[in-house]
């Protein structure tokens, strides 16, 4: 997402066109700054999806903004704009971008299935964060590519290799989730206990929480299981990581990311791990249990095979 320079004013030409063709308007302002201080004030209309659509485009544009990447911050923040006002946003449909030869087939390949996994089971409703996530992540992981058109063209390598990467792997772990419903690895991360399965510790590396409400249950048993799934066939499995609703979101959220990969790194230590497996962190966003207190059933990895 970090600014392109002269290549980038041409792209951002061509989202211009894109944008007046989907009505999209200039309510925001000519200042991108003062754009995104009003998206992240508005309040959300349209209903849990479009309120999660907004929040998801919101960080993206502040992301962009962050790195002078002007033109697509706009991009996002019109997103996020009309997403708020409870306009029905569909994702960015790679056919009209410029993309790379390298990667256009793939993305051109997963469009219509996100299209389909968006409206299975009436997901948009049922699944509103999940959904929101994968059509942003989706948006997000066309932007990357569609900027490594300019630097493969001026001989250099791939331009953000890490950023694309993330991207995808946020998509294809939403995507995943939008098609099946995830079980919970529930571990007390505020009890050190010694396991005897292996050489592993029920237990957060990071340090203790102090621990109120119910008890949860042991999740050595439960990853034992997915061990044993794993091993029986090629399935790729997606982890989730969720924390209480305690502390900072910031914080949260990456301590829910180092969970998720607190069970990834298990996995690789028992011969699972590349491609098989995804993961991304959710934060305090999807509680198991509806409390603000402290409560262990919420300090949590949750999977999907597929």
């Amino acid at each position: 997402m970090k600014k392109l320079g002269l290549a980038v004013v041409a792209a951002s030409m061509a989202m211009a066109g894109n944008a007046a063709a989907l009505g999209w308007g200039s309510g925001l302002g000519p200042y991108e700054g003062a754009a995104l201080a009003k998206l992240k004030g508005m309040s959300s209309k349209g209903g849990a999806f479009n309120g999660a659509l907004h929040k998801e485009y919101s960080a993206l544009a502040e992301e962009a903004l962050a790195e002078s990447d002007h033109p697509h911050g706009r991009w996002y923040t019109r997103k996020g704009y009309h997403s708020a006002l409870g306009r029905r946003v569909m994702p960015t449909n790679p056919h009209s971008w410029w993309l790379p030869r390298w990667s256009r087939d793939e993305l051109y390949g997963w469009y219509p299935k996100l299209l389909k996994a968006l409206d299975y089971r009436n997901n948009r409703a049922r699944k509103p964060a999940v959904a929101a996530r994968a059509q942003a992540m989706w948006d997000c992981w066309v932007e990357e590519e569609h900027e490594d058109v300019w630097t493969r063209q001026l001989g250099k390598p791939v331009y953000q290799p890490e950023d694309i990467a993330r991207c995808k792997n946020a998509f294809l772990a939403a995507y995943a989730e939008l098609l099946r419903d995830a079980q919970d690895i529930n571990f007390r991360f505020d009890r050190p206990r010694s396991i005897r399965t292996a050489s592993r510790r029920d237990l957060w590396p990071g340090g203790t929480e102090a621990q109120s409400g119910a008890s949860a249950p042991s999740g050595i048993a439960t990853l034992d299981g997915l061990i044993t799934a794993m091993r029986s066939g090629n399935s790729r499995v997606i982890l989730k990581g969720h924390t209480d609703a305690v502390g900072g979101s910031a914080y949260n959220q990456r301590l829910s990311e180092r969970r998720a990969m607190f069970i990834r790194n298990e996995l690789s230590k028992n011969g699972i791990g590349g491609p098989r497996v995804q993961f991304r962190g959710v934060g305090e966003t999807e509680l198991k249990v509806n409390t603000q207190k402290r409560d262990v059933r919420n300090r949590r990895v949750s999977y999907s095979i597929r």
